[in-house]
């Protein structure tokens, strides 16, 4: 009873996990990412394209994808 308790937490646990990964990369490729808004992150040339019209800043080492 103890070892099938143990694996049922444990996937109640992964469970909740891939839905939280899940969630995240949906907010991602619909042009969210994170909560906090573009205005005070340094990282916000990577995420989103500049309202005049440039491409995103290339990561070094990422690929490229068209």
């Amino acid at each position: 009873m103890g070892t099938f308790l143990t694996v049922l937490i444990a996937g109640i646990i992964a469970a909740v996990f891939a839905a939280i990964v899940v969630q995240s990369v949906r907010a991602h490729k619909r042009g969210g990412g994170c909560s906090c808004g573009c205005a005070g992150c340094p990282n916000s040339g990577l995420c989103h394209a500049q309202s005049s019209g440039q491409q995103r800043a290339s990561v070094p080492g990422a690929a490229q994808s068209k």
